[in-house]
């Protein structure tokens, strides 16, 4: 039988020198709060594989034709093998730029690539073949087909496109590679909020998680897929959004009609899809989902997704305490968050007790 976690030690992901029977290099926890030491774990990393990576037979033509030579369409996709790569962007006027992952930082480093620069007609094309029927064609992205890869538009007012944004998705993990720590937290049932910046990782766990779930724990998981990102996950049945409902109907479908023992959502992001994974919450059923935010206190910031935390309340202290403080009110929880923890991807840093978390958050800020 299972026993209820203390402590979690390491990232929900090993890396090559756990394998092998090397150490981890643990750090203290502090309160509910694991930090993860990013020299030996990374979410959504994966070593860099020994041969160039293509984006897809769907959309490789089209880009090969945008360099002046062999010779530099092959230093592109050769480029493409650093795992570090996030984005490739295709903007109207200019050549076409990689964009890496930088630690964290708000802004990422990029590299113009020796391309001949970007036209008008360009652009359409390789829209027009991803996009592949008329109502795909006014959507603002989809999914290369046969890949996990993201094409995302840049419009002009008349609606035009002057720019693609191509999300490279990374290698699925193995679920062998997520922490016996980590997997247990998992079988137990919690709900856990994955947070983190565009690019850092989320989604990629997300998958991993999914498939450990339903292939390792025999739970009944369905995942809610959006664009079609959320492929590669093992034996999970997987709801996606059509035309006809949105995210958060969608969710609420899957509540109503398909008994999921889980459910998988990626990006959270409007009140209704709060609102249905409150609902999820309140049925018993454990419910991984992703949010985009830089750190907790941003996910708590965040109007949005501040009643899937708790909510806030202001309490007013005895004298006593006011004197203590220095505020005659403080900030309270008024309910537990629908999730019992969260990762932060970025940090590599497990909330075990999300709602302590919360307080701690709360008791170190001013009431208004």
């Amino acid at each position: 039988m299972m026993m209820p976690l203390r402590h979690l030690h390491r990232s929900p992901f090993h890396r090559f020198p756990f394998h092998r029977g090397g150490h981890a290099n643990h750090r203290g926890c502090h309160d509910h709060t694991h930090r993860i030491d990013a020299s030996a774990a990374n979410v959504g990393k994966p070593e860099c594989p020994s041969e160039s990576r293509r984006i897809g037979p769907t959309v490789d033509p089209y880009i090969d034709q945008l360099f002046p030579s062999r010779q530099d369409s092959s230093a592109f996709f050769e480029m493409l093998s650093d795992p570090t790569v996030i984005d490739i962007t295709v903007d109207i006027g200019r050549p076409v730029t990689l964009h890496f992952q930088n630690d964290g930082h708000t802004s990422s480093p990029q590299l113009p690539m020796n391309s001949n620069v970007v036209t008008a007609q360009d652009v359409q094309a390789i829209w027009n073949r991803v996009a592949g029927t008329s109502d795909n064609l006014l959507l603002d992205r989809c999914v290369i087909e046969n890949t996990l890869h993201r094409v995302s538009c840049l419009r002009h007012f008349d609606g035009t496109i002057s720019g693609l944004t191509i999300r490279l998705a990374h290698t699925t993990p193995d679920v062998h590679s997520l922490t016996d720590d980590f997997k247990t937290y998992l079988a137990l049932g919690y709900s856990t909020l994955i947070f983190g910046p565009p690019g850092s990782g989320k989604t990629t766990l997300l998958r991993t998680i999914a498939a450990y779930l339903a292939d390792y724990v025999h739970r009944r998981v369905v995942v809610v897929d959006e664009i079609g990102e959320l492929q590669s996950v093992g034996t999970a049945r997987r709801m996606c959004v059509h035309d006809s409902m949105t995210h958060a109907d969608t969710i609420l479908s899957v509540i109503r009609n398909h008994t999921p023992g889980a459910v998988v959502v990626d990006e959270l992001m409007t009140h209704e899809d709060v609102t249905s994974a409150m609902t999820a919450s309140q049925r018993g059923i454990q419910l991984i989902a992703t949010a985009h935010a830089d750190t907790l206190e941003n996910v708590m910031g965040n109007p949005v997704f501040r009643d899937m935390l708790g909510g806030v309340q202001h309490a007013a202290l005895s004298d006593a305490e006011m004197s203590q403080r220095g505020s005659k009110f403080v900030m309270a929880r008024k309910t537990e968050p629908v999730f019992r923890g969260a990762f932060d991807v970025q940090r590599q840093q497990l909330y075990t007790h999300l709602g302590r978390s919360v307080d701690q958050v709360m008791s170190s800020r001013p009431s208004v």
